[in-house]
């Protein structure tokens, strides 16, 4: 039964092989056979359609795969200190002078509560940010600014509004 869904599952895993440098194809394909062969045998056809439950089904699996391997790999990934948001990912000197003006041109736009945040972000070593998990992230970072006195709505505008400007850059 499998052959008739083939496209679905590869279709899946390129996905994301795509948005996750570093996997392999093969590897993630051999997975999403196994987990859509293990998931047939639990589909019931009177609650949804079949490609639709093994859709979530492979994802759900592989991405259980993906944050297993990324608590092997390292349980906590060194958050550098950085003076310059450019100082250390670019090294030709033209790039660093370009990146540094775009991120001044991202403080000019961003509001008062937006760039406390940006600022507590870089310049806070207390707050250990897991870079491999966004979520564990924004959860720090959050917790961080709760303790200043923020409220939830003011942070979550403050993400709000950082996401979107860094979506325009």
């Amino acid at each position: 039964m499998i052959e008739k869904d083939l496209n679905l599952v590869r279709k899946i895993v390129l996905s994301y092989v795509r948005s996750t440098p570093g996997l392999e194809f093969d590897d993630l394909f051999s997975e999403a056979c196994i987990a859509y062969l293990d998931a047939e045998k639990h589909y019931n056809p009177s609650r949804g359609k079949k490609c639709t439950f093994m859709w979530h089904t492979i994802k759900n699996t592989l991405n259980l795969l993906i944050g297993k391997e990324g608590r092997t790999k390292s349980n906590e990934t060194p958050r550098s200190k950085v003076d310059a948001p450019a100082s250390e990912y670019y090294t030709l000197p033209e790039s660093q002078i370009l990146a540094n003006e775009r991120w001044r041109e991202l403080m000019i736009l961003l509001s008062p509560d937006a760039r406390a945040l940006c600022h507590l972000i870089i310049n806070e070593p207390d707050i250990y940010l897991p870079l491999d998990r966004p979520k564990l992230c924004r959860g720090a970072i959050r917790e961080a600014l709760r303790s200043r006195g923020w409220s939830y709505g003011k942070i979550w505008k403050s993400f709000k509004e950082l996401r979107e400007a860094l979506s325009n850059v």
